[in-house]
This record gives structure tokens, C-alpha cells and sequence, in this order.
């Protein structure tokens, strides 16, 4: 099974709605944020430290600036202080409700392995955008490591439907849920589904051991003969 991206967090809006407020070596606690926001590559911070101090100085002008507490939560994740981060999106969801502070916190407790919490988060962030696939795929992930594989194929499924072009990734999973079930045949029929769509990291495949319970079975063996000619 592949693991979601570990950075796989999610910033707030770039442009957020914050009360006036005073500020702080002439800037204000929205001019703050959106230094910090600028050092947002996507995925990470580039200077999570940077973003810390742009963030803390935003939160001490406006401290009800809950934007701000999920962007300072994502760069405590990048420094690996998971329980720091969480108390952010504690603070974040205390002054908005909002799918991507949930998202962010379940990430963090997945990251420390408090997965019927994260499953508790993605669960709100399924509610609260149903069609959010970052929250299947993380949710997926979980109910694997757990051992619910039936869920798992379920929220992979999802992630399929919404984004059947880009789900590469998914059908190779349903794949190795099925082999992890020792169900063969639907273990190969995925696979090659996922090798249909665009899966081709060939070692990846040789070496994962969720194929284990179906390494010497024909369909497996011919699947892997394909990679040779």
C-alpha cells in the first residue's frame, strides 16, 4: 500500500478575513500571514521556522485569527512537533469550524499514531466536503493499517469516483487490500488496472510485501513477466 505524502497537509486560504488589528514592526497580522503563506511551496514550508515567527506575531496582534493558528499548526507539523501542532488546530477549530483545520489535525494524529483520532477528523472532514479526496485516501490509509481492509477498498473506491483520471494510486491499493485477503483474482484484476492507468514503478510492486499471500500465484507471476518484455 502506498503512504499518503507525508507533508499531505493543507494551508488556509491565501487571502483571509481578519479583523483589523495593531501592528507589528509596521505590518499587520493579515501582512504576517501572508508572509508566512509565501513561504508555502505547496506541500511544506521552505523556512518553517520563519513561518513560526511571521505566525506567532500574527496570533499576538489577533488572537482570534484562526487561519492563522492552522498555518502555524502545518509548520509545526513540517518540524515534526505533532503535539504543538495539534494544540494550534485545537485553537483553529475553538474559533471556526472548518474541513481543512479537521484535515490537518487528523493528519498530525495519524503522524503520532493516534489513528482512531485522525479517523475521527477525516470522518468531519468527509461530513463537512464530501468530495475532498485527500480525506478518503488519508482515511483509507488508516482503516489499512488497522486491518479494516473492506473500508479501506471503500474510501479508495471513492477516491476513484471523484478523481477517476488521477487515481492511479487507488486501484493499486484496492490491489494490494484484496492480496492482503488473499483474493487473488481480484488482486491481479486491480493491479492491472493500476498498471493500465499509469502504475509502473515495477520494483515498488516486486517488493511490496501486501503481495506476499500472492507472490506465486500465475495471474501475480504473468502481471511481472509483463514488465519484462
Amino acid at each position: 500500500t502506498k503512504k499518503p505524502k507525508k507533508k499531505g497537509i493543507v494551508n488556509s486560504e491565501q487571502n483571509p478575513v481578519a479583523p483589523p488589528s495593531h501592528s507589528y514592526d509596521g505590518l499587520t497580522a493579515v501582512e504576517l500571514y501572508k508572509k508566512a503563506y509565501a513561504l508555502w511551496d505547496g506541500e511544506k514550508y521552505t523556512n518553517a521556522e520563519k513561518a513560526l515567527e511571521y505566525l506567532s506575531n500574527a496570533i499576538k496582534l489577533q488572537p482570534n485569527f484562526a487561519d492563522a493558528y492552522n498555518l502555524r499548526g502545518n509548520a509545526y507539523q513540517n518540524l515534526g512537533q505533532y503535539q504543538r501542532a495539534i494544540e494550534d488546530y485545537n485553537e483553529a477549530l475553538r474559533l471556526k469550524s472548518d474541513y481543512i483545520f479537521y484535515f490537518n489535525r487528523g493528519r498530525a494524529c495519524l503522524n503520532i499514531g493516534q489513528y482512531e483520532r485522525a479517523i475521527e477528523d477525516l470522518n468531519e472532514v468527509i461530513r463537512l466536503q464530501p468530495n475532498f479526496a485527500l480525506g478518503y485516501i488519508n482515511r483509507a490509509y488508516i482503516y489499512t493499517i488497522l486491518g479494516q481492509y473492506e473500508r479501506a477498498i471503500k474510501d479508495n473506491g471513492e477516491v476513484i469516483r471523484l478523481q477517476p483520471d488521477s487515481a492511479k494510486v487507488s486501484y493499486y491499493n484496492i490491489a494490494c487490500l484484496f492480496a492482503l485477503q488473499k483474493d487473488a483474482t481480484q488482486s491481479c484484476t486491480w493491479l492491472q488496472l493500476a498498471i493500465e492507468r499509469g502504475f509502473n514503478d515495477w520494483k515498488y510492486i516486486r517488493e511490496d510485501k501486501d503481495f506476499d499471500n500472492i507472490r506465486k500465484t500465475e495471474c501475480f507471476i504473468n502481471i511481472l513477466k509483463e514488465s519484462e518484455k
